[in-house]
């Protein structure tokens, strides 16, 4: 079993990494928002290792901290969620992020994911949240009310433009502090101009 590989980036596209280890090249899946920060060619990089094995394939996924593979795990225990997917999903939001969206049962955010509809977000939210400890996580966004469901609305909005869920989630923040963002549409144009500058 594989527990680490330390070696140079040689590629990354679509989730997709080429890592050579010492003139090995192993092919890696990792999610973006994992892994982006990190790619330079020739960059030294250390990626915790999680292999699944079938009956025609050795696939290896990647991770740069064991928090993400431990969320990749838990995902991968959802009915409908296989290994494609949870790395999607870690994608668009980091572990801290994803914790939050789910004990928040924040279904809109994470149906925005490409490929997660609203049976398998409400699978996520109800599997999940029973496994999270909820004193380490952060409350930012809870559907209860009728603010912080525009304010999914328009995290939904703005990560379909193409933007992070970070910085999509930065943006929100500031914006909520002004007066006019009193919807989705205002909050999402605000959030445009913080994103702008």
């Amino acid at each position: 079993m594989i527990g680490s590989l330390t070696g140079k980036i040689i590629s990354f596209n679509n989730n997709e990494l080429l890592l050579n280890v010492n003139d090995v090249g192993y092919i890696i899946y990792c999610a973006n928002l994992n892994i982006s920060s990190k790619l330079e060619k020739n960059i030294i990089l250390t990626l915790y290792i999680e292999t699944i094995v079938r009956e025609d394939s050795i696939t290896l996924y990647g991770f740069s901290d064991l928090e993400d593979k431990k969320w990749f795990r838990n995902l991968m225990s959802v009915q409908g969620i296989g290994a494609k997917l949870a790395i999607t999903v870690l994608s668009y939001f980091n572990s801290k992020e994803l914790n939050s969206a789910i004990v928040n049962e924040n279904k809109n955010a994470i149906k925005g994911i490409p490929g997660v509809g609203n049976k398998v977000a409400e699978r996520m939210v109800r599997e999940l949240k029973d496994k999270i400890n909820r004193l380490d996580t952060e409350l930012p966004y809870n559907e209860t009310s009728s603010k912080n469901n525009f304010q999914g609305e328009a995290l939904i909005a703005l990560m379909k433009l193409g933007y992070s869920n970070t910085e999509a989630l930065n943006a929100i923040k500031i914006s909520e502090n002004i007066k006019d963002s009193k919807n989705t549409t205002e909050l999402i144009k605000n959030s445009l101009k913080n994103l702008g500058k």
